[in-house]
């Protein structure tokens, strides 16, 4: 716990002071000896990588340049995707999940938790995993949850 809080306050430490992995790295050895290789072990063990969101492709409701594409699939998954969205069609969804989820859901993909002990926010239209092509509407599902 001590880690994880102390990989936090780097985080934050780095969006005030710039986050050149120069300073980050300087921020990490400050914070303890077990800082540093936590939040390698958290980037090297990521299965997806950010890409940058062309101007077309970005939500301009969201005003900000700063709109990334997970990239998670392996490439036979995507190009069916791929196939499968020419085919069908697409549309950008959102999904709330507090902080505390997204190490996993970048890992392991969303799961289903309707009706286990890791449901949080309850099943109002049945099982499953909610989305909304609202920003607004997953973002009240995205605060941190107090830890009994």
């Amino acid at each position: 716990e001590q880690v994880m809080r102390s990989v936090e306050a780097v985080r934050n430490e780095a969006k005030v002071g710039g986050a050149s992995w120069v300073t980050c790295t300087e921020f990490m050895r400050k914070r303890g000896v077990l800082v540093r290789p936590m939040v390698q072990w958290i980037s090297q063990s990521i299965r997806c990588i950010l890409l940058p969101l062309r101007e077309e492709a970005r939500v301009k409701d969201f005003k900000t340049e700063w709109q990334y594409l997970l990239v998670s699939a392996a490439p036979e998954r995507e190009a069916k995707f791929q196939e499968l969205k020419q085919e069908m069609g697409s549309t950008f969804a959102f999904h709330g999940s507090p902080p505390e989820n997204w190490h996993s859901i970048l890992r392991n993909g969303l799961k289903n938790a309707s009706n286990t002990q890791l449901m949080i926010s309850g099943a109002a239209h049945g099982a499953g995993i909610y989305l909304s092509p609202k920003s607004d509407v997953s973002s009240r599902y995205s605060q941190s949850r107090a830890v009994a």
